[in-house]
């Protein structure tokens, strides 16, 4: 079903049985759980596997949505109440003027938080992951005030972002990458293609450039469940659906098929769970409101728990996976993709070609179908109409999505950056 050939390429972790500690860092992260958010779980994962590599580990993070006076090892939250009133008011008046929401309110609180950390532990690296980018904006003052190392890792590219498309934020954001890349120790890069542009872009700063791919949690069971008895298939995103990250392509074929008589719309339900962006939904309204009325399209307009997300997830005939953007760039992999392939059911992508997300699903093992911007109506159309002919069955992962993608042999990778940096 592809076009391309695949490219080589909660609370505390006293309980993981960690080795002894000889090195301590400091983790920025502006999400972590019990946050919902996805952005939580890398971070999550490097506190939580860092460990087994010598390496104790004090996160920084936002206190939204923990009770107060909640304790727990190695963690400190924080709220950006919690600065001083000047701060705050500086902080906040600062934001007003940049064309992205930076949560600059929280970063005068993190900063006097970690250097205290900082002091007491006698730290000398600082890793900051982004979005949102208070976390660098926090290592980078961090860095110069107490001289220590700073490792930025980057889920979301920053320049050339395309869901940060404010015409007038280009320079804002070229100028706030360029400051991060010459000021940091390390960079990372959560796919190679991102990886191999900043290269291209900073090749003065090549050395510094480092990729650990996104993954997943290796001790955190997902994996199919019975597919409840129905008399349709159901093909699911699990999600928010937001910008040009929306299933208007799928929905068209849908149309064209059912009119053509190919497609049952008794027998196939699209399920979309998570918040819908209303632009998008005032923009689809007409196609939206002839699928549903057909039976064909259900959907739940708001985030649901994770638990939640998995249980629909393993239950689904099929998955869908969103990944299109206005500019059809192929610099960010979709956070779900390593949670659908560990399913393992059938996954349709709608997606740019050569993608990272294509070539990760080319060598997952799991069966799956690619629909690119720009398709021809009549191809999209036999590749949909495929897609829901396609057995139903779980198809474990390959060894090299298993290898590739497990979260505690990524953390191996950190190690040894944080390693060479406080040697």
């Amino acid at each position: 079903m592809h076009d391309t050939a695949l490219t080589a390429s909660y609370r505390t972790g006293a309980a993981i049985g960690v080795g002894p500690v000889n090195a301590a860092c400091l983790l920025l992260a502006y999400a972590f759980p019990p946050s919902s958010e996805s952005g939580a779980q890398r971070p999550y994962r490097l506190f939580k596997y860092l460990p087994q590599n010598g390496c104790d580990v004090m996160v920084v993070c936002c206190a939204s949505g923990v009770p107060d006076g909640s304790k727990e090892r190695n963690i400190s939250r924080v709220a950006g109440e919690s600065a001083s009133a000047g701060a705050r008011r500086l902080s906040r008046v600062i934001q007003r003027v940049l064309p992205y929401n930076e949560q600059l309110d929280w970063l005068p609180a993190a900063v006097r938080k970690a250097g205290q950390l900082i002091r007491a532990r006698k730290i000398r690296v600082i890793v900051s992951t982004s979005p949102p980018n208070c976390t660098h904006l926090a290592a980078l003052i961090l860095k110069h005030r107490f001289g220590i190392k700073w490792v930025a890792d980057f889920r979301d590219p920053i320049y050339g972002n395309p869901f940060r498309n404010r015409r007038w934020g280009y320079p804002y954001d070229a100028c706030l990458e360029r400051l991060i890349f010459h000021e940091a120790d390390a960079v990372i890069a959560v796919t190679d293609a991102m990886a191999d542009a900043w290269k291209s872009r900073y090749p003065q700063h090549a050395s510094k450039i480092h990729l650990i791919w996104n993954g997943y949690d290796p001790e955190v069971s997902i994996e199919p469940s019975p597919i409840p008895a129905r008399s349709h298939k159901v093909l699911l995103h699990a999600g928010s659906i937001y910008g040009a990250r929306h299933p208007s392509m799928l929905f068209s074929a849908i149309e064209r098929l059912v009119a053509q008589r190919r497609l049952d719309p008794a027998l196939v339900r699209v399920r979309l769970i998570g918040d819908i962006d209303p632009n998008w939904l005032q923009a689809a309204r007409h196609q939206f409101v002839e699928l549903h009325a057909t039976g064909c399209i259900e959907y739940v307009d708001r985030r649901v728990s994770q638990h939640e997300a998995v249980r629909q997830m393993s239950e689904a005939d099929g998955l869908l996976l969103l990944d299109l953007n206005a500019m059809d760039a192929t610099l960010q992999v979709p956070a779900k993709l390593f949670d659908y392939v560990r399913i393992g059911r059938p996954i349709l992508a709608f997606t740019a070609h050569g993608s990272p997300t294509e070539r990760i699903l080319l060598g997952s093992n799991v069966p799956d179908i690619c629909i690119y911007p720009g398709t021809p109506e009549q191809e999209v159309d036999e590749k949909v109409a495929a897609f829901f002919a396609l057995p139903t069955n779980s198809v474990a992962p390959s060894c090299w999505f298993r290898e590739q993608f497990d979260g505690a042999v990524q953390t191996t990778a950190l190690s040894s950056i944080l390693e060479s940096l406080a040697s």
